[in-house]
């Protein structure tokens, strides 16, 4: 039986979100309330309380896109500034005495590097800011995760509340199709998305709707598929009436990976036929709500210039081989070399840590995930399942989105903090560390 307790904390998250949408609670006590939580994730860091850190950090990364958009007087890289505080803390005070598990962080300690030393003339100040902390902070996630193993217990408490904070997120943006009167085109919609960022919102919501799916596969939550199959439905339907077909895409990628992974025992899951009733009852819901936009929306070609921003990604590559256009340059590059016909980030950190730091760009960043997928690869089952698809999102979102969004450290936390270990073989650490099971996402 589903626990009383799980679905009393989606319908409250839910609930929250709508008064949040409708300004009932107002943006400036969302605001405080963020804030809150922030120094307390601070203070958990500081003290090394890892369990509680996971716990409460899923719900300002969730109400981070709000806060951009609504709350002004906060910081509009609140979360870098305390994941770049917090890891840094964790780095500093907790990893000592420990042995990493995985030396692949090294290629994005000599990226970082070629941050600050290809940045000494930037075009853009302001951009070199947000581009050194967004890089940072998923550096020193990634360094901090080489040297820990984060427990099934932690792992399953961090997705439970990512699924809950999803809720509230969706709650935010269901107000606008309550309220209704949107102007649907063929391009992400802010009307859709209630005033929030649709990119950006593809990407919360779509690793949310993944992490609900490995839950409705996961025979460990057999007693919560249908509640956990009731938010998968909605959280990808509230996601895909904002137009932006990013989070769509991500979650039939992780699905794909999951029927090649189970391709043995898909035959396990012919019972799940009878949800596809409910799956052509959404399809219609969004046709008609929609008013048959989002058939041409989805229906339309390319990919709203990132393609184009690709390959003058790659010809400034050729142009500066070597040391790149510089950190933060890309956009006046590509107009100054006539390649685009305004200034735009790359929407793409494979492109961009190309484009503005040549080949050692490739070799450093390109270099971290090529060394840490084959390092996945060689783990143990569940481990290595797991960890592909959090990475693969991770993937999936810098190439839609760029490095933008708070969820995309922990996604790499979550990826490279779970090896395939039951004890690290050094006599500094002496404890032994529990191998994680397959995951049991409760809430």
């Amino acid at each position: 039986m589903v626990k009383n307790g799980a679905i009393w904390k989606f319908s409250l998250a839910f609930v929250l979100g709508v008064l949040v949408g409708y300004k009932i609670i107002p943006p400036g006590l969302v605001g405080a309330a963020f804030v809150v939580v922030l120094i307390a994730c601070l203070i958990y860091a500081a003290q090394n309380n890892i369990y509680k850190f996971f716990t409460y950090v899923p719900y300002v990364i969730y109400t981070e896109v709000f806060i951009r958009a609504s709350v002004r007087s906060v910081p509009y890289l609140s979360m870098e500034y305390l994941f770049v505080a917090s890891f840094s803390i964790l780095i500093i005070n907790y990893t000592k005495n420990k042995v990493a598990h995985t030396k692949a962080y090294y290629f994005l300690i000599g990226f970082a590097l070629l941050e600050v030393l290809n940045g000494f003339f930037p075009s853009r100040p302001v951009l070199l800011r947000a581009i050194f902390f967004n890089s940072f902070t998923s550096i020193l996630a990634v360094i901090w995760a080489s040297y820990n193993v984060l427990s099934p217990t932690i792992i399953n408490k961090l997705l439970a509340n990512i699924k809950v904070a999803s809720l509230f997120l969706a709650g935010i943006i269901v107000v606008a199709h309550i309220k209704g009167n949107i102007s649907y085109g063929t391009f992400s919609s802010s009307e859709a998305s209630n005033g929030l960022a649709p990119v950006q919102i593809s990407g919360y919501l779509g690793v949310a709707s993944s992490i609900l799916f490995m839950g409705l596969m996961n025979p460990l939550e057999k007693n919560s598929r249908i509640l956990n199959f009731i938010l998968f439905v909605t959280v990808t339907v509230i996601m895909v009436l904002t137009f932006s077909r990013g989070g769509l895409y991500f979650i039939a990628i992780v699905i794909t990976l999951y029927m090649i992974f189970n391709r043995k025992s898909l035959g396990n899951y012919f019972k799940y036929l009878m949800l596809v009733p409910v799956a052509i009852v959404a399809y219609n819901f969004i046709v008609t709500e929609t008013g048959g936009a989002i058939l041409r929306r989805y229906g339309e070609k390319g990919s709203s210039n990132r393609d184009v921003l690709v390959l003058a990604g790659f010809s400034l590559f050729l142009e500066h081989p070597v040391t790149g256009v510089g950190t933060s340059n890309f956009g006046t590059a590509i107009v100054d070399s006539k390649l685009f016909s305004q200034e735009s980030t790359a929407h793409n950190e494979f492109v961009r840590a190309m484009a503005e730091h040549g080949v050692l760009g490739i070799i450093t960043y390109w270099g971290f995930f090529a060394i840490t997928f084959l390092t996945i690869f060689r783990r143990k089952e569940p481990n290595r399942q797991y960890s592909i698809y959090f990475l693969v999102l991770f993937c999936l979102i810098v190439v839609h989105n760029g490095l933008k969004i708070s969820v995309q450290p922990i996604l790499l936390i979550l990826a490279i903090a779970n090896p395939s270990i039951t004890r690290i073989a050094r006599k500094k650490i002496s404890h032994a560390i529990r191998q994680p099971q397959a995951l049991q996402q409760s809430a």
